[in-house]
């Protein structure tokens, strides 16, 4: 893998050049009541690294929280026009855990069904991922198997060195525009991946725990009726679904029409989550999930136990948002160590 060096003071000049090619960056930066929000971004100086991810991941750019598929007209005979994202952006700043998403989303969106809306966003991305050194007390990203340092999964990958940015020119795209910014770039050093290795133990130390779910990964099931287990954590639910609208993995969305008017319409797609009642309810009346103890264990079933059937990957990355976000304290950590002594005692 080719390195170079990145100067911070020249953070501006690579971010010119990059919109050369690239027209809209997203990157961490500050909300108007100053909190981490995943933005557009138009100078350096706007973009904010130095604080915990922030809570809504990058996946809404990709994957957009409100989304129109296409429009027809009954003047056009009701012939749909397909509505197909095509602009050239980046991502900047992006960490591990949130790469891995995106990772399993590329999966997700493109296994059995290729989804033309997320692909074509997808196409159109540039992935810069950075190493992360501040954690928050939630994550558990290396439970998931994921090193605070990992490059895999994005096209370039940026770590703090100080007064320079070690930039490792990761995947075949990334190799491919490296030209363009080789005037502000310098050599990597012998003692840069040291400075990698040293924030990675650094980072793992700050981490509240790891467990170790290599015993029950793919047994998981088991708990399926083990409604103590899964009640102890569903009676506080509020089924707010605050969750899965911040997890960077959850893919579940309603689609909806729109007329505008007695000729034409609008179809369009929302998120959606397992945790609201109505999710699974039938015309009939019926409904499978009715209860919190059923969407919850749907849930962690899914994320634990369904994508590792299914797609062979865990849909979790340890980000630990959903700790973060639950109104009601639910800890996802707990649950795992809860279903670990339920299967190993």
């Amino acid at each position: 893998m080719e390195k170079n060096r990145l100067n911070k003071k020249d953070l501006g000049n690579f971010l010119t050049i990059l919109k050369k090619h690239y027209s809209n960056i997203i990157s961490p930066g500050l909300d108007d009541k100053n909190s981490p929000v995943f933005r557009l971004i138009n100078s350096a100086q706007e973009i904010v690294l130095d604080k915990i991810t922030p809570i809504k991941p990058p996946k809404e750019f990709l994957f957009p929280q409100s989304e129109e598929l296409m429009t027809y007209d009954k003047n056009d005979s009701y012939t749909p026009t397909r509505i197909v994202e095509k602009t050239k952006f980046a991502i900047f700043g992006a960490r591990p855990c949130d790469i891995k998403a995106i990772e399993y989303n590329n999966l997700f969106f493109g296994n059995k069904f290729n989804d033309p809306y997320y692909q074509s966003k997808r196409e159109n991305l540039l992935l810069i991922g950075i190493s992360c050194e501040f954690p928050s007390s939630s994550c558990f990203c290396t439970t998931m198997g994921i090193s605070p340092v990992e490059s895999s999964g994005s096209d370039l990958f940026l770590t703090n060195l100080g007064t320079d940015y070690l930039v490792e020119w990761v995947s075949d795209i990334g190799k491919a525009i490296q030209q363009f910014f080789a005037e502000i770039l310098t050599e990597a050093k012998p003692e840069d991946e040291k400075m990698k290795i040293k924030i990675e133990e650094t980072t793992r130390s700050k981490l509240v725990e790891e467990i170790n779910l290599t015993e029950i990964k793919g047994k998981i099931i088991q708990t399926y009726d083990k409604e103590d287990l899964w009640k102890n954590y569903s009676e506080v639910c509020i089924a707010c679904g605050a969750c899965t609208f911040n997890c960077p993995t959850c893919t579940c969305f309603d689609v909806q029409e729109k007329m505008e008017s007695l000729e034409n319409g609008t179809r369009y797609r929302t998120w959606d989550s397992c945790q609201f009642y109505d999710f699974c309810l039938h015309a009939s009346g019926h409904n499978p999930r009715g209860t919190k103890m059923q969407r919850l264990r749907q849930r962690i079933l899914h994320k634990y136990q369904y994508s590792i059937d299914q797609l062979n990957q865990w849909s979790c990355t340890g980000c630990g948002r959903c700790i973060r976000s639950c109104p009601v304290g639910i800890n996802t950590r707990s649950i795992l160590k809860d279903i670990k002594e339920e299967l190993h005692g």
